[in-house]
């Protein structure tokens, strides 16, 4: 077998979002990145939820920050990439007194503390949403901050954006068998070097690091999504 070797500033198992995620960031201060992804195309958990971008679900503080930078960059790489992005927003119910009265409380502080919301009467959430229930609805709370993409074609419109960028490769169907300190090896031999090397191999720990695995009690699970058609009053 003949062994091809190539040098790179970071090495990056894995093109699922974490995977390419960091390889945005290390182009972003000028390191030369490789991403090695066994599939054919980024795929696993990445392209199998629900595509929500989500600030409201973070406790005010580091959380929400780092939420809302979260936030930033995906509007970014949208428009430099071109993958479908919906400024949405979100809608909290309440057919309850007592859910009603934590969305009021909620609100007498969520500005302070960095969320962009407002309570909406029943009237309002059902000119909103449609769809909702009216039977005793309370009201709603609106933000603003919420964005949606399509998980599976969000991952292929980035990978093949940062594959575009100088001192960005992206190997899909490259097996990687060894990965230690500064070195990767792959299944068809190739040698690759790098100052930093960062694993993102999501559900698949225990090809790599099987004894990290055994120890972890990690199980695998699957998350079941449902695609249903398109629904009336856009909804």
């Amino acid at each position: 077998m003949i062994t091809r070797s190539y040098s790179y500033d970071v090495g990056i198992i894995g093109a699922g979002i974490a995977g390419l995620a960091f390889a945005w960031a290390a182009l972003r201060r000028g390191l030369r990145v490789v991403v090695l992804e066994r599939d054919d195309r980024s795929d696993g958990a990445s392209v199998r939820n629900f595509g929500m971008i989500w600030p409201m679900g973070q406790p005010p503080g580091p959380g929400l920050k780092t939420a809302l930078r979260s936030q930033e960059l995906w509007l970014e790489l949208a428009e430099a990439s071109g993958l479908w992005l919906k400024q949405c927003g979100s809608l909290h119910l309440a057919h309850r007194d007592d859910e009603w009265a934590v969305l009021q409380e909620f609100s007498t502080t969520a500005a302070d503390d960095g969320y962009q919301v407002q309570l909406l009467t029943p009237e309002e959430v059902l000119t909103n949403a449609p769809a909702t229930n009216p039977q005793e609805l309370r009201g709603g709370l609106w933000s603003r901050m919420e964005m949606g993409v399509n998980p599976r074609t969000a991952l292929a419109k980035f990978a093949n954006w940062l594959a575009e960028q100088p001192g960005c490769t992206i190997c899909f169907g490259q097996s990687v068998i060894k990965a230690e300190t500064g070195r990767i090896t792959t299944a068809h031999g190739d040698v690759i070097d790098a100052d930093r090397i960062i694993i993102c191999s999501g559900s698949d720990t225990r090809t790599l690091f099987p004894e990290v695995f055994n120890r972890s009690e990690l199980r695998l699970c699957k998350l079941q999504m449902l695609r249903t058609p398109p629904q009336p009053d856009g909804w």
